[in-house]
């Protein structure tokens, strides 16, 4: 018996009408459903005028069980065409899929998606800031003292970083912010945006000058995508002549050719072996 076929299939960010013509034709004929929100799932189908009957739907989530997992995977071995829908967006993009979609390759499954809206792209747009390159960290840290590590490593990397919220947490990060509007912690530029293609969609851009009086315009309402620009800072890295030079010199200076190399492999990323003998 020849092996199913799992297809992920990304749903609207907001509103519900924002489907592609695969994506509809996925829920038109397709059989056998997955959804991280099953209740989701079936006002989507309502709204785009998907008739549900003869059609099974199962539930597969955060919180689901291994066994909700394997009867998942028991179904595609059968030779079953499963299409899985996460709540908003694409599947695997901080959503639940990952562990099914990795499940199913690691056993040969066939893996297709058929994609469609993506809250991080249409932020970015929305943003104004650059977006190459861009680096996606999913959800921000809960406790405090871990956001501040996560905002530390950002901004000595520089460029563009665009992360998920809650409207429950995102005053933390603002205040963490404003804590440090006065250092190199603190972004070139922020832009918060909110309700991605809804009625009371945001978009608010702050910076050093205007976060004092502008963050109080902020509605703590749905969820948040929010992207951090950093503009690009020289260091050492930025050039290994410069680099080269002053590790000699401190070399002739007498400090320790071995333990200078593994300094420098820690920023580099480079062996303290490699950097040892180019000294």
């Amino acid at each position: 018996m020849s092996k199913g076929t799992l297809v992920l299939c990304s749903t609207s960010i907001g509103n519900d009408k924002d489907l592609t013509v695969h994506v509809i034709e996925a829920l038109e004929n397709g059989t056998i459903f997955v959804a991280e929100d099953t209740r989701t799932f079936k006002n989507l189908c309502r709204v785009n005028g998907i008739n549900l009957e003869g059609k099974k739907i199962y539930s597969f989530h955060d919180q689901s069980k291994e066994s909700d997992l394997q009867n998942i995977i028991k179904l595609l071995q059968s030779g079953e065409e499963v299409f899985y829908f996460s709540e908003a967006g694409s599947p695997v993009i901080s959503d639940p899929g990952f562990p099914l979609v990795k499940a199913a390759n690691d056993l040969g499954i066939s893996v297709i998606t058929r994609p469609g809206a993506s809250s991080v792209i249409a932020a970015l747009e929305l943003s104004g800031l650059p977006s190459i390159p861009f680096s996606f960290h999913g959800f921000l840290p809960r406790e405090k003292a871990k956001i501040e590590k996560v905002i530390e490593k950002i901004s000595m990397l520089g460029g563009t970083h665009v992360f998920f919220e809650s409207p429950r947490r995102v005053g933390k990060l603002l205040s963490y912010l404003e804590e440090h509007l006065g250092n190199d912690n603190f972004p070139d530029n922020i832009c918060l945006v909110r309700e991605i293609t809804k009625v009371n969609q945001q978009v608010l851009t702050l910076n050093k000058n205007n976060f004092k009086e502008k963050k109080s315009d902020l509605v703590e309402l749905g969820e948040f995508v929010i992207i951090l620009h950093y503009a690009a800072k020289k260091s050492i890295l930025d050039s290994i002549g410069e680099a080269k030079f002053l590790s000699n010199e401190l070399v002739g200076e007498g400090l320790n050719k071995k333990k200078l190399s593994k300094l420098l492999a820690l920023f580099t990323g480079k062996t303290s072996k490699s950097i040892y003998q180019s000294l």
